[in-house]
């Protein structure tokens, strides 16, 4: 694993930005894909897209800190990133056990980027 989570936080910045775009954009289209057969209504369009703008966030986040190389101002970062795929990993799996199968596949993805920054996050302290 590189020394420097550059490379991890510009691929968060790259996922959580598109996919945070395209809660924006066309949530209802996301929400099938995310839980095929539901019908999102009023209230999860606006959820998905106010939901979308927390992810562009986190997006941003991630790419703003991609140079930092300061302990002190890195570890903020990597700790906030932790616990959101840490939150989201927790969320993921329990819609796919109580709602839709849809959401194994986002869950795995948010596990894998938590370890990495926990590694990252752990150097830090």
């Amino acid at each position: 694993m590189p020394t420097s989570p550059k490379i991890l936080l510009i691929a968060i910045a790259v996922i959580e930005g598109l996919v945070g775009l395209f809660m924006v954009i066309a949530p209802a289209a996301v929400a099938a894909k995310a839980m095929p057969g539901v019908d999102p209504g009023l209230a999860g369009i606006v959820m998905a897209r106010t939901a979308g703008t927390a992810l562009i966030s986190l997006g941003a986040l991630a790419w703003l800190a991609r140079n930092t190389t300061e302990r002190v101002a890195l570890q903020p970062n990597l700790g906030a990133l932790l616990v959101y795929n840490v939150l989201a990993v927790v969320n993921l799996l329990w819609q796919a056990s109580n709602v839709t199968t849809g959401a194994i596949a986002p869950a795995i993805v948010h596990l894998i980027l938590g370890a990495a920054l926990f590694v990252y996050w752990r150097r830090m302290v």
